[in-house]
Formats: C-alpha cells, sequence, structure tokens
C-alpha cells in the first residue's frame, strides 16, 4: 500500500507511527502519580481534600470576584440525595445542605478549574455563568451571560472491529493473557506492559480529501486481542457491544486468536453539549453528543473501515486469514453495511473537550470572561479537538496554566 513510517511529532502526520506512552515500569503512568505522588506527603503548601464536591463558585456580585468556593463531603450527599429522592426532603437544595458538612474554601489569588470537559462547564453553569435562558429555565441566577459555556462539546468516535485469526498465528489467547499478567508482577513487562495498540495509521480519508481536510482525519489502529466477549466487557466497559450471535450455534469460541482493529474518527463535525438538568448539583448534567448528525461524520467513517478492510488484504498480513466479525444483519456476501455499523456500534473513546472554548468563554490566558479570578485548565478550553489523543495536550494546558501563575 506504500504507507511510510513516520514520527508523527515530525513534519508530517500521515503515515505508521510507534506510539508514545505514559508507562513506567509496565505501568501506565498518570498526571497524579507523576505530579503529585513525589510532593503530596511533605508540601506544606498543598492540601487534598479528598471526598468532597464542588457544589459552586462564590462570587462577589458587587465586584465579579470569585471569592472562593463552596465545597461539601460526598458521603454527606449522596446520603442526603437518597432522602431527596425518596421524597423526605421537600425544600430545595440549599435549604437541606447542612451547615455543618458544607465548606467554604477562600481564594487569596485565583481558583483554577480542572474538572474535566463535562463537570467543569457543570460547575460554571451552576455558579451562575452560562446562557442566560438556560439558566434562568432551571432557577440558577445569571451572574455572566456567556452563551458558550458548555456548547461545542467534541470527542473522538470510533470503530471496534474484531477479527478472528488462524490458529497459532500467536496472537493473544486466554492464557497468554495469565502468563502475561504474572510477567507484567514479576518483572513490570510483557505484552500488557504495553497499550495494546502499539502503533497507528494516521491518514486523510477520501471523504476529507473532498472537503481538503488539512490534517489526518482517521486513526486506524490494531489491538492485539482474544475474541472472548468478557474481554471486552472487563476491559472497555463495553456490555454486550459484540454479543451479534443470539444463537449459541453461532458463538465465537473464547480461545480463538483474534486482533481488533479500532476505526477512530479525529475530526467529526457533528457537536454537542452540556446543559443542566436542574440547579441541584448532584442531579448529571444533561450530555448531547449528537454523534454523527452530520453525513461527513458517517462518510469518513466508512472511508476508514474500508482502508482497513484493504490493510487485512496486504500479502504481510494473508497469511494471518483475518475474518472480520460483522454482525449477520449488517453483512451480505462481501458488502458490509459500515454506515448501519457505525450507527449501531459506534463508541466514544472518551476524550470530550471544547466546552469552554478559549476566545468565546476564556481569554487567551485561560481566564473565565466576565468575572475576575477564575482559570480553566482541562481539555474544556481546547478551540478544537486535536488529531492526536488528548492526555498529553491537556498536560501541557495544565503545565502552560501554572506558567500563567507563577
Amino acid at each position: 500500500m506504500g504507507i511510510p513510517v513516520i514520527d508523527y511529532n515530525g513534519p508530517s502526520n500521515e503515515g505508521v507511527s510507534i506510539h508514545q506512552n505514559n508507562i513506567k515500569n509496565g505501568y501506565r503512568c498518570d498526571t497524579a502519580t507523576a505530579y503529585l505522588g513525589p510532593i503530596s506527603h511533605h508540601r506544606k503548601n498543598l492540601t487534598i481534600l479528598t471526598g468532597h464536591r464542588a457544589l459552586r463558585l462564590v462570587v462577589n456580585e458587587q465586584t465579579m470576584v470569585c471569592e472562593g468556593v463552596e465545597v461539601e463531603e460526598e458521603e454527606f450527599l449522596l446520603a442526603e440525595e437518597k432522602k431527596r429522592r425518596a421524597g423526605d426532603l421537600k425544600k430545595g437544595w440549599k435549604g437541606y445542605f447542612s451547615e455543618r458538612k458544607r465548606r467554604f474554601v477562600p481564594v487569596s489569588k485565583e481558583v483554577v478549574v480542572s474538572c474535566g470537559s463535562i463537570s467543569s462547564p457543570h460547575l460554571l453553569l451552576l455558579s451562575g455563568m452560562g446562557p442566560k435562558e438556560e439558566l434562568e429555565k432551571v432557577g440558577v441566577k445569571c451572574l455572566v451571560n456567556s452563551p458558550d459555556v458548555g456548547k461545542q462539546l467534541e470527542d473522538h468516535l470510533s470503530l471496534f472491529v474484531r477479527a478472528s485469526v488462524k490458529e497459532g498465528s500467536q496472537t493473544v489467547t486466554e492464557r497468554a493473557w495469565m502468563e502475561g499478567d504474572r510477567e507484567l508482577k514479576e518483572r513490570g513487562e510483557g505484552p500488557l506492559a504495553s497499550s495494546a495498540a502499539d502503533c497507528s495509521y494516521f491518514f486523510v480519508s477520501e471523504a476529507g480529501k473532498k472537503v481538503a481536510e488539512p490534517y489526518p482525519d482517521i486513526q486506524l489502529s490494531m489491538i492485539v486481542a482474544p475474541c472472548d466477549e468478557d474481554f471486552y466487557h472487563g476491559n472497555l466497559r463495553y456490555t454486550s457491544h459484540f454479543n451479534y450471535y443470539t444463537n449459541p450455534s453461532h458463538q465465537i469460541n473464547p480461545q480463538t486468536e483474534g486482533v481488533c482493529f479500532v476505526i477512530t474518527h479525529l475530526h467529526p463535525r457533528s457537536r454537542g453539549s452540556v446543559t443542566l438538568q436542574s440547579s441541584h448539583p448532584l442531579d448529571h448534567p444533561v450530555i448531547s453528543t449528537n454523534f454523527l448528525d452530520n453525513q461527513h461524520d458517517l462518510d469518513v467513517l466508512r472511508c476508514g473501515a474500508e482502508k482497513m478492510v484493504q490493510v487485512c488484504k496486504q500479502p504481510s498480513l494473508r497469511d494471518l486469514d483475518i475474518q472480520l466479525l460483522i454482525p449477520p444483519h449488517l453483512h451480505n456476501d462481501d458488502q458490509i453495511d459500515w454506515d448501519g455499523y457505525s450507527r449501531h456500534y459506534a463508541k466514544s473513546l472518551y476524550h470530550p473537550t471544547s466546552t469552554l472554548q478559549m476566545g468565546k468563554v476564556l481569554t487567551p490566558d485561560l481566564r473565565v470572561k466576565g468575572v475576575r479570578g477564575v482559570r480553566v485548565a482541562d481539555g474544556s478550553v481546547m478551540p478544537g479537538i486535536t488529531s492526536g489523543n488528548t492526555n498529553a495536550p491537556i498536560i501541557m494546558i495544565g503545565e502552560k496554566v501554572v506558567d500563567f501563575l507563577a
């Protein structure tokens, strides 16, 4: 196919590249481990308050300066919430929260909101910062009329496509996973010390070329994985995602060696939103992803799936005898209804961004417009989603905010 091997940090992003991962001694090294772990026990100017939830930012309505954050012990919150839902508590949430359990955390300089692309807009909305009409509709007083709070939600949407391979192909079986688990625990090495998908092919789809897409809009990865459906339930939390075959005689043997292709649309046109369900902080926000609302998104995923089929037919993979496991109702001879597959089985890759966009809701130095003393540092600040996974850019955003505060 003539696909070049590239460094995706270089000038060209189209091609195959080995992944860079946050892995230390065989385990994922998250930001808490890397940043907080080494300093959390001896830094006198750091207090980590666990088991609490931020209820709202407290803003002085005369000066429009954020004076602090109101928080509540989560265990008490959940107990009170059970009573509220049972009808034992009739008052609004401000009426029954215990003054003893509720805490006001004052701020001397600035509050940095870093709750993620769902909870950060949720907190701002609860604090009266957002579209005035939407806030007043649920009984929240509007302090800052900011129409774009919670809007423009973007995410990476993926198709997971299972495939069986010829027995003895040395992919991964259940027994191999058990051996890999022992190797990981003893030496921090082996197949389980990898990210499972060790490289990806980034490219501009044919649908993307028609609209002059400037960046890769498809990421094609392959996970070496057994055909055991429980593997996907346990690791990806995709309950019944691959339960295509209701007839027991058609079920795939869990010991069958296999792979799983992951086709990810990197720059979807569909946009979602995060809005308030109510003024109560324990009522989850309404998340409308609007996945596949735009026909272009279906076209791109179809192109990605067709490219995957081409890859499977390459001479270097022919000996594996790759057989795609497609639901019977979406498969007719050699024709696969990829649009139908996308509508039924497309899943979020959990990379939400852009709900508090820099330039609209935030200033270039990530301050919330209309109020003083509040910044945001997470994926919600992105003007648009990145082609690559969002973990590294979000860490960079946090680092940049540290520079702003210094």
